[in-house]
This record gives structure tokens, C-alpha cells and sequence, in this order.
């Protein structure tokens, strides 16, 4: 009985590819962009392989394209616990807190506005 395997190496030359648009990214070669699921796989392979610094700067750098990612924030904050950054943690939770409950108070009000005509 054999089985096809094929799609792995599919999966690990996707990978490999946004790896090396991220390392290009990182020294500055390239201005390609990378959607929100990218970077979570290339957070996540540097986290799964201990490569806190990189993980890190990749929340980072995924953070500023998607400010208002919770996925991505979470991830960063994970990372800092990882790291034993405690404090930061919990003042990136605090500070997106905020932002999130002026957003949700925006959200409420226009969906009172225009409920009501």
C-alpha cells in the first residue's frame, strides 16, 4: 500500500518561500507583502525551532501591517510570556485593550445610528 506524501513537500516549499520573503523583508531586500496567515506561519515556525528573536521581530513587523490583528497580538504576547517579558506582555494586552474598547464603543454607536432611522 502506498501513499502519496507529495503534498508535504508542497507544504514545505510554501513554507520555505515565505520564510525567504520574510528574510528578505527583515534585511531590507524586498517591500513584498505579506498576509496576516503568512505571518502567523512564519511566527510559528520560528517560535516551534526556539528562535525567540526572530518570532518576536516577526510579531513585530506583522503587528505594524496589521495593527488591529488579534491573532497577531495574542501571538506577540504569547512570545513575550515565553520569554519571560511579563511586563511587556501585559502592557501590549493593556494598550490594545484600550484601542479595542474605543473601537467597540464606535461600533455600538453606529450600529445605534443606524438601527434607529
Amino acid at each position: 500500500m502506498s501513499k502519496d506524501f507529495s503534498f508535504l513537500n508542497e507544504d514545505f516549499d510554501d513554507l520555505r518561500d515565505l520564510l525567504q520573503q520574510f528574510e528578505n523583508l527583515r534585511a531590507g531586500k524586498s517591500h513584498s507583502f505579506l498576509d496576516e496567515d503568512s505571518f502567523e506561519q512564519i511566527i510559528d515556525y520560528y517560535d516551534e525551532h526556539d528562535e525567540m528573536p526572530i518570532a518576536l521581530q516577526a510579531a513585530e513587523i506583522a503587528i505594524e501591517q496589521f495593527p488591529y490583528s488579534s491573532t497577531l497580538l495574542l501571538k506577540k504576547a504569547n512570545l513575550l510570556i515565553e520569554t519571560k517579558k511579563y511586563k511587556e506582555a501585559l502592557d501590549l494586552l493593556e494598550r490594545k485593550q484600550k484601542c479595542w474598547t474605543v473601537l467597540i464603543s464606535i461600533f455600538i454607536y453606529c450600529k445605534q445610528t443606524f438601527t434607529w432611522r
